[in-house]
This record gives C-alpha cells, sequence and structure tokens, in this order.
C-alpha cells in the first residue's frame, strides 16, 4: 500500500504546474492518491491567480486518483497545512505533504513512501524528510542521517505522531523560561526559538515552527534526511507568501551520489553526526531583522515601526 500525497497550492500557476509536471514524472506516481487544497484568494488582486491556478489542477492526470479541494474562504497556509494533512490522516496512516513551489526527483515518492514504511514503529522519528541541503560534506556515504529539526519541503508523517499536536504552544512559557531547553530546541539552526518567539508572540502564522515545537515537546525527536535531496524548491525567488529571495538552498539532482532507495535498510541507532549539525547551525542562523522585531515588540515600539517602514516604503514607490 502507498501513502497518498496532499499538495498545497495558492496562485502561483508557473510553480504549480512545474510541481506536478515533476510528481507525474514519478515512477510511484500512478499508483498515486493525490490530493490537493487551493486556498482561497486573500485579497481582490490575488482572485484571477487563483483562478489560473484552479483551471491548471482540473486538467492533471497521471495519477491513481486526484482529489481537488477548493477552498470557499482563504485560509492561509499555516491552517490550510494544518486542517488538510489531520482531514487526510483521518483516512491514512501517513502522509506525503508538498507545496507549490517543490520540485521532486523521480524517485521521490519511492523514497517517501519506504522510509514511512520503514520507521512507522520508531518513537525516536517524529518525520520524514525528502529535502536535504546542497553540500553537505560531513554525511559521507551513509543513505540518510538524524537531525532534530523538521523540514517543511517535502515531509511525510505519521498519524500518531500527528494526533494530539499542541498548536497552541501551550507550553511556550515553560520553554522560552529555561535556558537549556531553548538551546536544545536551537540545536540544529539558531533561527529556530526566534521563529517560535514570532509566532506566539508576534503576528507569524506558521504551522511549521509549530510542528517542531512539537517535535521537541515529545522528547527532542527526530527527522531524517536523504543523503540528497529529492526535491528542489523553485520558490525562493521572492513569488511565495512568506519566502525570501536567496540561492543558499538551491539543489540540483546530483546523478553521481544518487541513492539506491530499495536498498536503503533500517538502522536501530540513533546516532546525531555533530559536523552534520556544525553543518545545519551554519546554515540555518539568526536574523538581524529578527532580532530588531523581537526587540521592538517587546519594548512597545513595534507598531511605530511598521507604521514607519509602511511610510517609507510608500514613499519609495
Amino acid at each position: 500500500m502507498l501513502f497518498p500525497v496532499v499538495l498545497f497550492v495558492y496562485n502561483r500557476a508557473d510553480h504549480t504546474k512545474q510541481t506536478i509536471d515533476a510528481l507525474k514524472n514519478n515512477i510511484l506516481a500512478p499508483l498515486t492518491d493525490l490530493y490537493i487544497y487551493s486556498d482561497f484568494p486573500k485579497t481582490n488582486s490575488d482572485i484571477q491567480a487563483v483562478k489560473e491556478v484552479r483551471c491548471l489542477l482540473h486538467n492533471i492526470n497521471g495519477f491513481k486518483s486526484v482529489t481537488i479541494i477548493e477552498r470557499d474562504r482563504n485560509y492561509g497556509l499555516g491552517k490550510s497545512v494544518i486542517q488538510g494533512v489531520t482531514e487526510i490522516l483521518k483516512r491514512h496512516d501517513a502522509v506525503i505533504v508538498l507545496e507549490d513551489d517543490l520540485v521532486t526527483h523521480k524517485d521521490f515518492l519511492t523514497y517517501m513512501n519506504k522510509m514511512l514504511e520503514l520507521f512507522h514503529d520508531d518513537p525516536e522519528v517524529f518525520s520524514i524528510s525528502g529535502y536535504s541541503l546542497p553540500n553537505m560534506r560531513s554525511i559521507g556515504t551513509e543513505d540518510y542521517y538524524f537531525v532534530p529539526r523538521i523540514s517543511s519541503w517535502g515531509w511525510g508523517c505519521w498519524k500518531d505522531r500527528w494526533e494530539d499536536l499542541d498548536w497552541d504552544i501551550k507550553k511556550y512559557k515553560q520553554l522560552i523560561s529555561d535556558k537549556r531547553a531553548c538551546q536544545l530546541f536551537n540545536c540544529a539552526g539558531n533561527d529556530m526559538l526566534d521563529m517560535l518567539i514570532h509566532q506566539v508572540e508576534g503576528e507569524a502564522e506558521s504551522w511549521a515552527i509549530r510542528f517542531d515545537y512539537n517535535r521537541f515537546i515529545k522528547g527532542n525527536l527526530l527527522t531524517i534526511y536523504p543523503r540528497v535531496s529529492f526535491i528542489k524548491n523553485i520558490g525562493m525567488d521572492g513569488s511565495g507568501v512568506h519566502g525570501e529571495n536567496t540561492c543558499k538552498f538551491d539543489n540540483e539532482f546530483d546523478c553521481k551520489r544518487l541513492i539506491n532507495v530499495q536498498g536503503i535498510e533500517k538502522k536501530y541507532t540513533h546516532d546525531i553526526n555533530p559536523l552534520v549539525i556544525s553543518e545545519f547551525k551554519n546554515v540555518y542562523k539568526r536574523k538581524f531583522k529578527s532580532i530588531i522585531l523581537i526587540y521592538l515588540r517587546r519594548y512597545a515600539f513595534y507598531n511605530y515601526y511598521k507604521k514607519f517602514y509602511k511610510n517609507v516604503m510608500g514613499l519609495l514607490k
């Protein structure tokens, strides 16, 4: 039995087409059920773009089945992912999740299904990632590695890990006041705690940082990453709702270092390579803007900053 794919789309028809075309080229695509959640326009300026995406969706073939859920009001990505994955996991034991800017290798579905099957009963593994950072030299010849950090770019999770998650972050004060816990939460990237602070104290609506918070409070569980990436993120061009314009996460599918997916074997120990952690921390750093916003908000200057920023941007237009 293969696990279904759930895809979340919004207003980027070109990105969505590339994502679907690549997914359709996966070896297991004809045997895979595909669920697509299309969010409603947030503003009038998005109406036409959303229509173009939905028109594209209704011409998809190449999968075992295609189910399209068109939202009749705007959910935003965070709420859409949480509710959508919850709905699919009521019918399936595990799910593979994509967003509209993730181009997959033809073996992506094979890899994800294999890993979800292998580690289904492993309580220390929280999720599976199809993405891996570029130029990870510390991994060697291992097919996969463990990191205490989730990935939101082509990932999979099981029903029992997803059930009863604390999306309201009820233990936030307990975590934020514990210096050692904060250090552990930031173990694989010093950006994590800042993102959690923005989620609780600010205006962020991220499902991913809340998912990682749950990974942490359940025992600092692990995500499995592949040695080479099965995912290329084509959305780091400034076009996404939350995306920045950067090339530091860019991946090309490495033909010389391909993983023999069928030959992957389960590891019964979960050793974390300190060199891998070092590479993660070198990429996922605190952002100066993030630090400033936290201090502005906590010292009640944030609203003044927002007004000033809007005025400046208005003058520059």
